[in-house]
């Protein structure tokens, strides 16, 4: 190994497996050198590795020099998922006291934490819950929160009709801006957040119905509302709006670095962290549903509640670097479903019915099916699926059994289920994290699986 060029040496290693690799890490130094490298270890983490952006790795330590990321993203990652297999995790709990919980958000590293009584900031690192800080809301915005987003920068809480904007200083979130939209006008309002918002002319304005509703969407610093017909690019950096586009739809996928949105039903366009145009796609079937993983954008044609379990549906998938279609089917899916962070493979159940599947896209197949016991309301039998991530560790689905208080932990590769876990609501799963609420308990646990 010694004599031989990199090159060759790290193509002699590509046929080994993990085990392997460590193993003959540990012959000495020069074999460790070579080993410990990213080109090594990156073909280890093309298959369903989340990726944490390099400064996320900052505050963590590493015993081994020189520091090598891949190496440190695949350890990490079947750690988090041994973690899961073996219920090891650390648990917090969060008094709710008399109220209940409402909504969150989480993006690896800031957890926001709505109940009906107040609005919580958390900080998770290296598998430690941290309270930053409660932000004072009034009660108005509480009552019609609907949901909320974060990067860590900014926090956004949407309200209806109100959209209010918070923005991390000095490790600290502080009022930054609020934005709506009256009926009779056709410009964006931004004006600063008060305890007084739903009080006065504001207060009358919303609930006598003069205020347009407003969805929106963060993606790094910009802001993407969606609000009469139109469009508006906010950048919340410089505090202007960048563009304004005319629209009769607000179909939404974003990845870490991108936004693809669907503005007209039978087109998407792709945006950068600056919000520049740098692909469009056009299909002629109308568009219900747009999913994006690591590498393809996918569109599913129809609304899904307008068909039943044996419908075919039309899907297209691009490469999403470069726009190039890669294949357009029609397959039979279920009627809920999404795709998967790093397999193009569509997971779903059907509504109407007690199947979890799986559906393979390039060579169109059911990998496999899941068969949960029928409840009486068929249609809350669905895949858990609150925040932007869908799965735990991009591995696990979360899907109820026989109750509200009932459910499956599934592995997505297999359909097999790991374990079962009752008596609990589960009010929020992400990556790394599982949130619940037993019956009759005043607090709200947090099982953190890093």
């Amino acid at each position: 190994m010694n004599n031989l060029p990199l090159e060759v040496a790290v193509h002699l290693l590509s046929f080994l497996d993990v085990k392997d690799i460590i193993n003959c890490s540990e012959i000495n130094k020069t074999w460790y050198d070579i080993i410990n490298t990213e080109i090594v270890w990156k073909r280890f983490c093309r298959d369903g590795i989340h990726l944490r952006d390099h400064p996320e790795c900052n505050g963590k330590l590493y015993p081994l020099k020189p520091f090598c990321y891949w190496k440190w993203y695949y350890i990490n990652h079947e750690r988090i998922i041994q973690n899961w297999l073996k219920k090891k995790y650390k648990k917090y709990q969060i008094c709710i006291g008399g109220g209940s919980f409402k909504t969150a958000a989480y993006d690896g590293q800031t957890l926001v934490v709505c109940t009906t009584s107040r609005l919580r900031v958390f900080r998770i690192t290296n598998g430690n819950l941290h309270k930053l800080q409660n932000i004072a809301v009034t009660e108005g915005m509480l009552i019609l929160l609907t949901f909320i987003r974060t990067n860590t920068k900014y926090i956004v809480l949407n309200c209806g009709k109100v959209v209010a904007v918070y923005k991390l200083a000095d490790e600290r979130y502080k009022e930054e801006c609020m934005f709506y939209m009256e009926n009779n006008s056709t410009h964006l309002v931004r004006s600063n957040i008060n305890d007084d918002i739903f009080q006065g002319n504001v207060a009358l304005s919303f609930f006598s119905g003069q205020l347009s509703s407003i969805n929106s969407v963060l993606q790094g610093n910009i802001l993407y509302f969606f609000v009469k017909e139109t469009i508006i690019i906010w950048n919340l950096l410089k505090m202007v709006c960048q563009s304004e586009i005319k629209a009769s739809s607000f179909i939404v996928a974003q990845d870490k670095w991108n936004i693809y949105i669907c503005p007209d039903y039978c087109s998407i366009n792709a945006y950068d962290d600056e919000a520049n145009n740098f692909l469009s796609m056009r299909i002629n079937w109308r568009i219900s549903q747009i999913e994006t993983n690591k590498d393809i954008l996918l569109a599913l044609e129809v609304d899904s509640f307008l068909l039943d379990d044996s419908s075919v549906r039309n899907i297209c998938a691009w490469n999403k670097h470069t726009g190039e279609q890669l294949y357009e089917v029609a397959l039979t899916l279920p009627d809920f479903c999404f795709l998967h962070p790093y397999w193009d493979i569509l997971l779903g159940n059907v509504t109407s019915g007690d199947d979890v599947c799986a559906i393979a896209l390039k060579k169109p197949e059911r990998l496999w099916t899941r068969t949960t016991k029928r409840r009486e309301n068929p249609f809350t039998n669905q895949i858990y699926s609150l925040g932007f991530r869908k799965m735990a560790v991009n591995r696990f689905l979360i899907t109820t059994i026989e109750s509200n208080t009932s459910y499956h932990i599934i592995d997505a590769r297999t359909g097999e289920t790991i374990y079962t876990f009752g008596n609990s609501e589960i009010n929020y799963v992400d990556f790394d994290i599982l949130m619940f609420t037993e019956s009759f308990k005043k607090y709200l646990t947090v099982q953190i699986y890093l």
